[in-house]
């Protein structure tokens, strides 16, 4: 790297592999609190450990203070939300991490404004800018509205949502009418041999049933395989298998929750194989036996 012709760094980089066959790992996480977590050792673990291809953050990189970054008078104040951001990327074991991984990320309540945030949230605006600026992902299909996108690692794709922009808890909606169609639309063209759809909460939450019966409608009609849940919020690790009525087969959801906000710092590691003649994935969940991670 050069500034006016003097070297002012150096470092290497690889893209993402071409959409084929083939075997890959990543970090699932959410859940980063930097007043109760200062010392956030679990990342640099996972670096020298696990070595993943990616990590997928899903939701609350940061928590906004409802005293002081987000307030009912003002909404979300720009400069805290900034704040909150550079204090957790200021912890160095992060830092490193983030420097060295690549990452796709999406946002829960706790980094768009106040506890369970919806639609009305004020400010919504100055989180989305400051998110824009923050996070290096795939450009989001609806400018203006949202922070939702897709992309493919080698022949898998993942749907990453925005399940707080829209809203709505009186229609039990958490995507809103334009990202429910882009998403139905991103599984009926989608040629993946997995399709991970990513939302910040958990879709089988009680309340919001709407979009996942849209969803469900959705894979039956075109006979959709292959899709399954990623999420976060739960402050722990997950796996949950339900059938769903609109599903033709059993709804399947990996959390991971809490790697710098809980004790056990959990966070999960998977790993997929489409090479193989049955395609596999294979979830490992991680948490601390102590307290003590020094």
């Amino acid at each position: 790297m050069q500034l006016q012709r003097q070297q002012v760094g150096s470092g290497s980089f690889r893209t993402a592999p071409v959409p084929r066959k083939g075997k890959f790992d990543y970090i699932l996480a959410s859940c980063m609190n930097y007043r109760q977590d200062k010392k956030q050792y679990v990342w640099e673990h996972i670096r020298s450990h696990a070595k993943p291809d990616f990590t997928l953050l899903a939701g609350d990189t940061i928590y906004l203070d409802e005293k002081v970054d987000v307030t009912p008078e003002k909404g979300v104040r720009e400069h805290r939300v900034w704040f909150r951001h550079k204090e957790q990327r200021q912890e160095k074991h992060f830092r490193e991490y983030i420097r060295n991984i690549p990452i796709y990320s999406t946002w829960n309540d706790h980094d768009y404004g106040k506890n369970d945030a919806d639609r009305t949230q004020k400010g919504k605006d100055v989180s989305r800018r400051a998110w824009n600026q923050l996070w290096a992902n795939p450009e989001y299909e609806n400018d203006g509205g949202g922070v939702y996108y897709s992309y493919y690692w080698a022949n898998v794709h993942f749907i990453v949502t925005d399940d707080h922009w829209d809203r709505n808890p009186s229609q039990q909606r958490r995507f809103g009418e334009t990202q429910i169609k882009w998403l139905q639309q991103e599984l009926i063209s989608s040629t993946g041999v997995f399709k991970v759809i990513v939302v910040g909460g958990d879709i089988m939450q009680r309340g919001y049933s709407k979009d996942l019966k849209n969803i469900g409608k959705t894979v039956t009609d075109h006979k959709i395989p292959g899709v399954l849940f990623h999420a976060g919020d739960i402050h722990r690790n997950e796996y949950k298998q339900k059938s769903i009525g609109s599903f033709p087969y059993p709804v399947v959801q990996i959390s991971s929750s809490g790697i710098a906000k809980v004790w056990r710092r959990p966070y999960c590691h998977i790993e997929i194989d489409t090479s193989l003649e049955n395609p596999t994935v294979t979830a490992s969940f991680y948490g601390a036996a102590t307290n003590d991670m020094t």
